[in-house]
Protein backbone atom coordinates (compact mmCIF):
# COMPACT_ATOMS: atom_id res chain seq x y z
CA UNK A 1 0.00 0.00 0.00
CA UNK A 2 3.19 2.27 0.46
CA UNK A 3 4.21 2.26 -2.82
CA UNK A 4 0.82 2.38 -4.08
CA UNK A 5 0.70 5.57 -1.77
CA UNK A 6 3.68 6.81 -3.22
CA UNK A 7 2.04 7.28 -6.58
CA UNK A 8 4.07 5.05 -8.57
CA UNK A 9 2.30 1.95 -8.17
CA UNK A 10 -1.13 0.77 -7.97
CA UNK A 11 -2.29 -2.61 -6.48
CA UNK A 12 -5.06 -5.45 -6.94
CA UNK A 13 -6.02 -5.72 -3.14
CA UNK A 14 -8.90 -7.90 -1.08
CA UNK A 15 -12.24 -5.98 -0.07
CA UNK A 16 -11.22 -6.84 3.36
CA UNK A 17 -8.40 -5.48 3.04
CA UNK A 18 -9.59 -1.79 2.08
CA UNK A 19 -12.23 -2.09 4.99
CA UNK A 20 -9.85 -2.52 7.61
CA UNK A 21 -7.06 0.01 6.39
CA UNK A 22 -9.20 2.92 5.52
CA UNK A 23 -7.04 5.91 3.50
CA UNK A 24 -7.22 9.06 2.42
CA UNK A 25 -4.63 8.66 0.37
CA UNK A 26 -5.67 5.81 -1.71
CA UNK A 27 -8.59 5.22 -4.02
CA UNK A 28 -10.35 1.95 -4.03
CA UNK A 29 -11.95 0.83 -7.21
CA UNK A 30 -14.30 -2.40 -6.95
CA UNK A 31 -13.47 -4.76 -9.97
CA UNK A 32 -16.32 -6.06 -11.53
CA UNK A 33 -16.42 -9.44 -13.63
CA UNK A 34 -14.63 -12.08 -11.16
CA UNK A 35 -16.18 -14.49 -9.22
CA UNK A 36 -18.09 -14.08 -6.89
CA UNK A 37 -16.29 -15.53 -4.10
CA UNK A 38 -13.28 -12.80 -5.23
CA UNK A 39 -12.88 -9.69 -3.68
CA UNK A 40 -10.34 -7.53 -5.68
CA UNK A 41 -10.16 -4.46 -6.86
CA UNK A 42 -8.08 -1.93 -8.26
CA UNK A 43 -6.23 0.84 -5.98
CA UNK A 44 -3.80 4.10 -6.82
CA UNK A 45 -2.97 7.14 -4.51
CA UNK A 46 -5.46 9.75 -4.72
CA UNK A 47 -4.75 12.97 -6.88
CA UNK A 48 -2.49 10.84 -8.91
CA UNK A 49 -4.33 9.62 -11.88
CA UNK A 50 -2.88 8.65 -15.36
CA UNK A 51 -4.27 7.89 -18.54
CA UNK A 52 -2.96 4.18 -18.24
CA UNK A 53 -4.07 3.79 -15.11
CA UNK A 54 -7.57 5.64 -16.07
CA UNK A 55 -7.73 2.98 -19.05
CA UNK A 56 -7.27 0.12 -17.02
CA UNK A 57 -9.74 0.88 -14.17
CA UNK A 58 -12.15 0.92 -17.20
CA UNK A 59 -11.23 -1.93 -18.80
CA UNK A 60 -11.34 -3.70 -15.74
CA UNK A 61 -14.96 -2.28 -14.88
CA UNK A 62 -15.99 -3.50 -18.22
CA UNK A 63 -14.51 -6.68 -18.33
CA UNK A 64 -16.57 -10.03 -18.94
CA UNK A 65 -16.42 -13.26 -16.15
CA UNK A 66 -14.23 -15.72 -17.30
CA UNK A 67 -15.96 -19.19 -16.82
CA UNK A 68 -13.65 -21.53 -15.43
CA UNK A 69 -13.59 -24.01 -18.82
CA UNK A 70 -12.02 -20.96 -21.14
CA UNK A 71 -8.98 -20.85 -18.87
Amino acid sequence: MALAASGTHAMLVCRPLTEQHTRTDLRYVPVHGLEESSQLGLVWRTGHVSPSLTALAELLEQAEPVSRETR
